[in-house]
């Protein structure tokens, strides 16, 4: 991708139109993203095992919080510096 920076945009290279497509090296392409979405699962589990789950599965949606109050009022997920009691009043 940082190869078509400056003189193109990096979607260039995976839009079937773009001027670099031929030049994406395919089996190259697939061995990083397989490779970053391992990397992706592996750091899920850290974070479940730090949060005491033993499968991601046991992650619910009382294990998270947000910092935006926008956020939480769309998703119902609470503010993380406002206590559980609190939480109706923003």
């Amino acid at each position: 991708m940082v190869k078509t920076i400056p003189f193109e945009p990096p979607t260039s290279l995976v839009v079937y139109t773009g001027k670099m497509t031929d030049q994406l090296d395919v089996d190259k392409a697939v061995l990083n993203l397989t490779r970053y979405l391992n990397a992706c699962v592996s750091e899920m589990e850290l974070v479940a095992v730090t949060l005491g789950k033993t499968s991601l599965t046991d992650l619910s949606k009382s294990d998270l919080c947000t910092l935006d109050p926008f956020i939480a009022k769309a998703t119902g997920i609470e503010l993380g510096y406002i206590s559980t009691e609190d939480q109706n009043r923003f």
